[in-house]
């Protein structure tokens, strides 16, 4: 979550215009929310990533059939919210904190776990992610250091290197593990008949009622 300030001082100003006593209530709202979200938060989550290393991931995947990972931003809950229909999937919400895992070089994955690594391309990442209000939440996810939580431009050009280096060890890890498949964003709609083949389950089934890709508007840098 980042703080707009610009955008929050011409939504202040058009709120007292429309709604005084509504927008003064809002606002103090938010002012007593902004300590949790921008200090007490960062911190929870920077824990809980820590207890979610990499030594335990096959643990907590223990009862899952695949797992489903990738650097946020390419339409990861989607997926998982559909292939949970049909089989076991890590948490949709990440609450098993196994959604944006960064496994070691060596790291071993459970025999019989079908992983799925989701990517795309890294400006269009990003630029989802800071739309949603999610890249330093992602950036943490993905090892990130605390220390940055007010440097905006060091959060863009460190989740950038992280989210390369998590695909350069699925894509090392996937030269020796045929249960491990890589798709870019841009090809997941093409490749649900892959998928399907990839996960044992029933092609048709799976295809027909695969949703379909909503329109997604990417701005330029």
């Amino acid at each position: 979550m980042e703080l707009n300030l610009r955008r929050l001082l011409i939504k202040f100003i058009h709120g007292l215009k429309e709604n005084p006593k509504n927008t003064v209530i809002a606002s103090l709202t938010w002012l007593i929310r902004i300590p949790y979200y921008y200090f007490i938060y960062p911190i929870i989550l920077s824990q809980n990533v820590i207890k979610t290393n990499r030594s335990n991931i096959n643990a907590l995947s223990e009862e899952l059939d695949v797992l489903i990972v990738s650097p946020g931003g390419v339409a990861t809950t989607f997926l998982l919210r559909y292939v949970s229909k049909f089989m076991k999937t890590n948490d949709i919400n990440d609450a098993d904190g196994l959604k944006h895992i960064i496994p070691a070089a060596d790291f071993k994955f459970r025999k019989n776990l079908k992983v799925i690594y989701l990517t795309g391309d890294l400006p269009d990442i990003e630029q989802s992610l800071v739309k949603r209000g999610w890249l330093f939440e992602q950036y943490i996810k993905l090892g990130g250091n605390l220390s940055n939580f007010y440097k905006s431009k060091e959060i863009k050009r460190h989740f950038r290197d992280l989210a390369s280096n998590q695909l350069k060890i699925f894509e090392l890890l996937s030269t020796n593990n045929n249960n491990i498949m890589i798709i870019h964003y841009n090809d997941l709609w093409d490749s649900q008949l892959e998928l399907a083949n990839f996960l044992s389950l029933d092609p048709q089934s799976f295809v027909n009622s695969f949703p379909g890709k909503r329109a997604r508007i990417i701005k330029p840098y």
